[in-house]
């Protein structure tokens, strides 16, 4: 030891070697765990995002379902029959369809 030499032999050389293997082994392990929670985190931010536009295509779906009621409601009380006058006076053989409301589910 006075001139600063180790003698190593194949065993001494072996555990610091695995010392290190294992060491870079669980820090890959800790990136690729540290990887998949930050996937995980925007996964789950785009599935609320998702959500919220699927929530107002819902809301936007039935306020035109109303509507379309309203308008067809409209043409059944008020536009037809008088419509329906005029045709008689004008003496045409077609008939204007009738528009049925479109039922709305819960």
């Amino acid at each position: 030891m006075s001139q600063h030499v180790l003698i190593a032999t194949l065993i001494t050389l072996l555990a610091p070697l695995k010392s290190a293997a294992f060491g870079w082994q669980q820090q890959a392990l800790s990136l690729n765990a540290n990887q998949i929670a930050d996937k995980g985190r925007k996964l789950y931010e785009r599935a609320i995002t998702f959500s919220k536009h699927l929530t107002n295509i819902r809301k936007n779906l039935s306020q035109t379902v109303d509507c379309f009621n309203q308008a067809a409601g409209s043409l059944e009380t008020r536009f037809l029959p008088t419509a329906h006058d005029l045709g008689k006076l004008v003496v045409s053989d077609q008939n204007i369809d009738l528009i049925e409301a479109i039922e709305q589910s819960p």
